[in-house]
């Protein structure tokens, strides 16, 4: 519909990427956030001291972005044929 409106393609795109980034970043945050207090309440709980492993978190929480990024690029072809104008008549 935004196609047939004369919403540009890359603004679709755009929007695309923002959709699925934008979760996916506060998901991450959300989930580092609450992995570390727990791990800061069992250990000192348990009496340890609390040693956190910086490289292993910004290795994971980097995967989490990249994919979004790869996932988002391969549903750009989807995309492309949605907005042809024979995908819209369909629709």
């Amino acid at each position: 519909m935004l196609a047939a409106a004369g919403v540009p393609r890359s603004a679709l795109s755009r929007s695309l990427l923002w959709q699925t980034a934008v979760p996916v970043v506060l998901g991450v945050l959300v989930a580092m956030g609450t992995g570390i207090g727990l791990a800061a309440l069992v250990t000192r709980i348990a009496g340890l001291p609390l040693l956190m492993d910086w490289g292993t978190i910004g290795i994971f929480a980097g995967a989490a972005l990249v994919l979004v990024l790869l996932v988002t690029a391969l549903t750009l072809p989807a995309l492309r044929s949605a907005m042809r104008l024979s995908a819209l008549r369909t629709e």
